[in-house]
């Protein structure tokens, strides 16, 4: 029944770990046959990966994925491939972990034409940060997004921004909206680096009376039967970007980013379940290391994408557990330009039930969601503990102080799409001797950040990321200069001086 209390699992486990690693032999050594005329590069990368159980990485700034080429090889090692589909002059490949990164070399410059598919014009990068116009106040979590396209990021927690515009798309406008604030759109040549956006609040508020009364089941049932119209019907692919951090009293001990493909079935088929799969990745392991407790996250960038509560439609949006809360429609909005409802549920009294309180925006137009926030009440957060840790040591007393969940919805053309989902759990943990008695709190943050119709129906089976994976034992550690030209969620400043701390003592 509570489908979502699998969102974050967390093992609680004494220190050291101890961690095994396995020996694989050189997957450029891998020898297939590939027959193809006129494909793109992209397309013929996916076969390599299909075929080689491997996946590729690149950097977009200086390949052009849409480069038609022609292959024709048997028996022939994959690294001989690559070198016929890239410059061998140019380029590098480097393996790590089942996948192969395509490098540009240090000491190589790119050519001075495009007839080879090489881009010279390099990404814009915008910076800034989103402020209230009259206080100044920064605005966290506003949406930052290219006009038109579902190419976009979010303020941090500091209201800062960071935004990687491609080449193509340096004469399109960026949208910046939050709601409680007018919509603002600013050519992107217009934005200055670390730019002020100021956002004029607007009053959300819709002063009408329903001459039609309007029921709130009415309404969810509305957005149930409007799935097929509202969300995408096909295969899509997402690129995303996915942080989990793990913080001890005030102190980090546990950061880790990832860079993921999520392979979106259709909304019409909701027993498929999406796939995810990790491009790039990093850690910083121990920034405060503990003596006594590891905490560590299961399953983490697998199970949030759980929160796309469209398809995974937990008790509250289930018409089977539907008697198990009471709703009211508390207020009409406008929210991204559209007027919509905003229903308040909270579970009913003495439910013996893991059951979650919060609100759900429906569309009034088109019935689609689009955003909901909620959380554990007091009387959830009590049976929570023995569900979310997975794993404990003996001795250890666990309470769960606080479980909220976020999840966000944009609309590209006529659908919208799961865009953006933030899970904050607080636990209380003590042991019998008195070593231990601190807060844990630890957050997870999903952001789409580009979409596309997909070919692809699976991934490799060892490229799956599983939802008994941990991800900081997959990844690799802390790199400057890592994510390139993938756009990401700017760190908040307290993250920030933990990684420069964490820089200090390496």
């Amino acid at each position: 029944m509570n489908k979502l209390i699998g969102i974050l699992f967390f093992m609680l486990l004494f220190a050291p770990i101890l961690q095994g690693q396995q020996q694989h032999g050189s997957i450029l050594e891998k020898v297939i046959s590939i027959d193809r005329k006129n494909q793109p590069v992209a397309i013929i990368l996916n076969e390599l990966s299909q075929k080689a159980g491997i996946f590729f990485s690149y950097d977009a700034s200086v390949i052009v994925s849409d480069r038609l080429v022609s292959i024709n090889v048997k028996d022939t090692k994959i690294e001989d491939i690559l070198n016929l589909l890239f410059d061998k002059n140019l380029f590098r490949f480097i393996e790590k972990e089942g996948h192969i990164i395509i490098l540009l070399k240090e000491n190589g410059s790119l050519p001075d034409t495009t007839t080879q598919g090489y881009k010279q014009e390099p990404f814009t990068n915008l910076t800034g940060r989103v402020v209230n116009q009259k206080n100044h106040k920064p605005i966290r979590y506003a949406n930052i997004s290219i006009v038109g396209k579902p190419i976009g990021t979010i303020s941090n927690t500091d209201g800062d921004f960071i935004l990687k515009v491609r080449p193509e798309n340096k004469n399109e406008l960026i949208a910046f909206s939050c709601l409680g604030y007018l919509v603002k759109e600013i050519p992107v040549k217009e934005i200055k680096p670390n730019d002020i956006i100021l956002l004029k609040p607007a009053s959300i508020f819709i002063n009408e009376v329903l001459v039609n009364p309007t029921s709130p089941e009415m309404v969810l049932d509305k957005a149930i039967e409007n799935i097929n119209n509202n969300y995408f019907t096909q295969f899509m692919m997402n690129e995303a970007f996915y942080r989990e951090t793990v913080k001890q009293d005030n102190n980090y001990i546990n950061v880790s980013e990832a860079v993921l493909h999520i392979l979106k079935s259709p909304y019409n088929n909701l027993s498929r379940e999406d796939k995810v799969r990790v491009l790039k990745g990093r850690k910083i392991p121990e920034v405060n290391p503990l003596r006594w407790i590891d905490f560590k996250l299961q399953g983490g960038p697998k199970t949030i994408t759980q929160l796309d509560l469209i398809k995974t439609s937990d008790t509250f949006l289930d018409p089977r557990f539907r008697h198990l809360y009471s709703y009211e429609i508390n207020r009409v909005i406008w929210y991204q330009g559209h007027p919509v409802y905003v229903i308040r549920f909270k579970p009913i009294r003495n439910v013996p039930f893991l059951c979650y309180e919060g609100e759900i925006y429906i569309d009034r137009e088109t019935f689609a969601i689009w955003h909901i926030n909620f959380g554990l009440n007091k009387q959830g957060l009590k049976l929570a503990s023995k569900l979310l840790i997975k794993k404990k040591p003996r001795g250890f007393k666990i309470r769960t102080i606080k479980a909220d969940y976020v999840v966000d919805y944009r609309q590209f053309g006529p659908k919208f799409y799961f865009s953006a989902a933030r899970a904050s759990l607080i636990f209380k943990i003590k042991d019998r001797s008195e070593k231990v008695n601190s807060l844990f709190q630890s957050t997870s943050e999903l952001l789409i950040t580009d979409l596309e119709q997909s070919q692809i129906r699976r991934f490799p089976r060892n490229q799956a990321f599983l939802i008994t994976d941990i991800l900081t034992e997959t990844i690799d550690e802390y790199d400057d200069k890592f994510w390139g030209n993938y756009n990401i969620i700017k760190p908040g400043e307290n993250l920030v001086k933990a990684l420069k701390n964490f820089r200090l003592k390496k």
